[in-house]
């Protein structure tokens, strides 16, 4: 009795002294997530953060419920419509109580993880994994982009699922298992991963088997597959609700973003993992942060090598004998070999559901897989002395910290690419600007309720600006209306109501809001003649012109417009009344308004041939040939705005496709191709002679080989 009494007190007495250290290496652990992510808290909300959070916003709950309210495509309700309607809609949080909310995931999935590997592995693997997976690069996009919720939850209850299986709660873990697949649908693979531990060989620190089981190694398939059973029930539960809900969606997008034809690139998966290791731009992120803050790399390394748990101290009587170099490597132990397993199984399944995405793989979307690596990696650094290993995770916390201080767009070849190494630096830059065009935009809410519709009048149609209008603006504003659109959304009945505009001044990036008045609608009728919306451009006039029926100067391009709109008779009736009223222009005063302002730029002889082409389209403003032949002389002369005016008057009259290939010609000399290759291609669609049509064919296959469309 006293001799095993004895053995039991010898077989404790090294514990205690590693349990202070475990609790030393967690702190490092805890102090160097801090270090590395905490900068992501400064990340306001940017791109789909608004777009889920103005549907949680505007929804009643079970129609937010749906998932049509938010990106269709991916139904996540778990980590998407539950999660915004928790800590936006009821909590009111803004971008930094987001923050709080998924660092505490983060932490919770690292201590969960850790929890699950310490009674799996041990002590030291444990420790090693979660240092691990605390440098995985991606991380920083996980921390700093508040949608990137969906991830996190998803982790969180795939550790669960993992810890509560071997925990005996099977049907907890089948519980978790649906969570996370109702978080992201990449962790479908939850139940395969269980699988492979349910069939790992015991170890010698031994993991308990499930409550009431008997040894794991001597069970039959029939135990194993009663454990696995709540885990399966989960995953056809959460595949129920997930296609119910989906058949409730519009046509063609219950599966849009998934695409089995996708998975013929999956052989470039293992190397896109091991690209997020090591993202493009490190060591210029690296140089980036020696330069900005050198004390901050300094912590980072002390930490990450005081985080690093020593090998198992070897028997005495293992090291009294001689031994090489080399037997200062201890043997892969059963533990060792189990996690290494583990962790391939866990790093291939992560990988495989990335493969059927359509677009090019982030590096975020292998958050899963890292679980696996981290295993792998956590054994390496168990298995080899202590300063070698602390020389890895302190250049692996350098290489993780660079790789998210500098971003650079780097494009695929082979795929769609949506910032395929997105990082802390991207979502900062990303965040800058939505954070300034939102502080631009809140003061103007008041404003924007003033009048029913506002229109972006110059704004580019690019995703920043799609968005602070949109969704944004509704959730700054806590407003449940669109109140601006952009312009080539605005309808007749729009401008001949009260409207307002909003530019975008770029050189102090800027909005400016304006109230619509005559002066404003005949500046955008002019502009929607020219671009071919005349219908929209006659009502503008018509609307400037029911404000200022004194005004003459409105009365020329009003005429011209209601002729382009296809309304010959109303033209020639609203130029009857003009020349009743007596304000039909002159000749002269027609030249003078599209001559160059110079004196001396145009000779006698070439003004009276624009005073004479004037007085044609003075006569009859319904005459393409006029409309025509004067586009043809200002064109000559330079006056390339009001030549396409003219030339798109006389092609709105005539319908004639040599009048739009000409017209094209206009667009380019204005230096906007976009509207040229439009005006061509539309010309080439109908009848043309050779000549002009060979001449169509060859511009558009320049202007096509200058301006390549976007890649979706």
């Amino acid at each position: 009795m006293a001799s095993a009494a004895s053995h039991r007190h010898v077989a404790k007495r090294p514990r205690p002294r590693f349990v202070t250290r475990e609790i030393l290496h967690l702190g490092a652990l805890a102090a160097l997530a801090i270090a590395l992510y905490a900068r992501g808290f400064g990340v306001g909300l940017v791109g789909d953060d608004y777009k889920l959070l103005d549907a949680a916003l505007r929804a009643p709950f079970l129609e937010l419920l749906s998932g049509r309210l938010g990106i269709l495509g991916y139904y996540r309700p778990v980590s998407r419509e539950l999660y915004f309607f928790t800590w936006g809609r009821l909590l009111h949080f803004d971008a930094i109580g987001f923050h709080i909310v998924n660092a505490l995931t983060y932490a919770g999935v690292v201590a969960v993880f850790h929890r699950f590997a310490r009674r799996e592995f041990g002590a030291r693997i444990a420790i090693a994994a979660s240092l691990a997976f605390v440098l995985f690069p991606p991380t920083g996009a996980l921390l700093s982009w508040v949608s990137c919720a969906q991830d996190l939850i998803a982790l969180f209850w795939g550790v669960m699922s993992l810890w509560l299986y071997r925990s005996g709660r099977s049907w907890l873990a089948g519980v978790a298992t649906m969570l996370a697949i109702l978080s992201k649908e990449t962790a479908v693979v939850l139940p395969f991963a269980l699988v492979a531990l349910e069939w790992l060989p015991a170890g010698k620190t031994g993991a308990a088997p499930p409550a009431g089981s008997a040894d794991t190694t001597a069970e039959g398939a029939r135990a194993r597959l009663l454990r696995l059973a709540p885990i399966f029930i989960g995953v056809a539960v959460a595949v129920v609700i997930a296609v119910t809900v989906r058949r409730s969606w519009p046509p063609g997008t219950s599966v849009a973003v998934w695409s089995p034809r996708q998975m013929l690139g999956a052989w470039r998966l293992p190397a896109d993992f091991l690209r997020t290791l090591w993202p493009p731009d490190t060591v210029t992120g690296i140089a980036t942060s020696w330069r900005e803050a050198p004390w901050l790399l300094a912590i980072i390394t002390g930490l990450a090598m005081l985080a690093v748990p020593g090998f198992a101290a070897r028997r005495r009587n293992e090291t009294n004998r001689p031994r090489s170099r080399t037997s200062a490597w201890p043997a892969l132990q059963p533990d060792h070999r189990r996690a290494i397993l583990l962790g391939l199984a866990l790093l291939v399944l992560g990988m495989l559901p990335v493969g059927a995405i359509i677009e090019r793989w982030r590096g975020y979307f292998f958050s899963f897989a890292a679980l696996g690596s981290s295993l792998i990696f956590g054994v390496l650094l168990c298995v080899i002395p202590r300063w070698p290993a602390r020389a890895i995770a302190a250049l692996t916390a350098i290489v993780c910290y660079g790789a998210n201080d500098y971003y650079r767009p780097v494009e695929a070849a082979w795929a769609p690419a949506r910032h395929p190494h997105v990082n802390y630096a991207f979502f900062r830059s990303t965040a800058d600007l939505s954070d300034q065009l939102m502080t631009s935009l809140s003061s103007m809410c008041d404003l924007f309720r003033t009048v029913p519709k506002t229109f972006a009048l110059g704004v580019p149609h690019e995703i920043a600006f799609e968005t602070a209008l949109g969704p944004a603006l509704r959730v700054t504003c806590r407003d449940t209306v669109t109140r601006v659109r952009f312009l080539d959304e605005i309808q007749p009945a729009d401008v001949r109501a009260d409207f307002a505009v909003l530019r975008f001044n770029r050189e102090n990036a800027q909005f400016e809001f304006e109230r619509a008045g005559a002066n404003l609608r005949a500046r955008m009728g002019e502009g929607f003649t020219i671009s071919g919306r005349y219908d929209v451009a006659a009502a503008c006039y018509e609307a400037a012109v029911a404000v200022q029926s004194s005004n003459a100067a409105l009365r020329y391009p009003l005429t011209v417009a209601i002729a382009a709109s296809g309304r010959i008779e109303d033209a020639r009736a609203s130029w009857r009344e003009t020349e009743r009223r007596g304000f039909i222009p002159s000749p002269d005063g027609l030249a003078n308004q599209v001559l160059p302002p110079s004196a001396g730029a145009v000779d006698d002889s070439v003004r009276r041939a624009v005073v004479a082409l004037a007085a044609a389209v003075v006569r009859d403003p319904t005459d393409a040939d006029a409309h025509r032949a004067f586009s043809r002389r200002l064109l000559a002369l330079g006056r390339v705005r009001a030549a396409t005016l003219e030339q798109s008057a006389a092609y709105a009259i005539s319908r004639r496709n040599d009048d739009l290939v000409t017209l094209a010609e206009s667009y380019e000399a204005m230096k906007a191709p976009a509207e040229a290759l439009s005006a061509y291609r539309r010309a080439l669609a109908g009848p043309l002679d050779p000549a002009t049509r060979e001449k169509a064919l060859a511009r558009t296959s320049e202007l096509e080989a200058a301006n390549p469309s976007p890649r979706p």
